[in-house]
């Protein structure tokens, strides 16, 4: 009789363990996941031609278009796809992909603008040349960012996943060995 009870109770523990685990781990990893890509009121720009819409959908209607280096400020922390913005009157949702910190669009115009008036003639070729290295460069580098943010965020996950199993195992050791005395405890009053 006792060691099905035991029996009995080490699965609940077990299983009882096991759903705490999984209700943690589901939460940590939303949280985890979650990394701010432009913070709430910062000034950014478009990178490119967009249309603004009304919600964070690619189906929402669409409110508004921005061209290519229109300053606006970022409403809420962007952390996915999409990013509240605000331009003059008009709100609402743009890619995040669409957005750059202020100022670099104008760099790079100005800096293509230098290199095509260095040249003359048959050099126009080679500027154009060089214009596209710099964006392929530019590119590169948000590439780099961006794969340097996720690795960031695996990390993050893995620690707080790491950190979850030791306070899980740790729980279950407490229960363990209550449970343990609890029976010894029963186990000398048998007797």
């Amino acid at each position: 009789m006792n060691k099905t009870l035991n029996r009995r109770l080490n699965r609940i523990v077990v299983s009882s363990v096991l759903i705490l685990f999984l209700i943690v781990m589901s939460a940590f990893t939303i949280s985890a996941a979650e990394t701010i890509l432009y913070k709430a009121n910062t000034l950014q720009e478009t990178a490119n031609t967009t249309q603004v819409m009304e919600e964070a959908e690619d189906t929402a209607a669409v409110v508004g278009t921005l061209e290519a280096g229109t300053p606006v400020i970022v409403i809420e922390d962007c952390t996915g796809e999409w990013c509240k913005i605000r331009y003059q009157g008009l709100k609402g949702y743009i890619h995040t992909e669409a957005l750059a910190g202020f100022g670099e669009h104008i760099q790079m115009e100005k800096e293509t603008q230098t290199e095509v008036q260095k040249t003359t003639g048959n050099d126009f070729e080679e500027a154009i040349r060089l214009e596209f290295e710099e964006m392929e460069a530019a590119n590169h580098r948000g590439l780099d960012e961006y794969e340097h943010n996720r690795k960031n965020r695996i990390h993050a996950i893995i620690f707080g996943s790491i950190m979850v199993l030791i306070v899980v195992a740790m729980f279950a050791t407490g229960i363990v060995s209550a449970i343990r005395k609890n029976h010894a405890r029963l186990d000398k009053g048998e007797q």
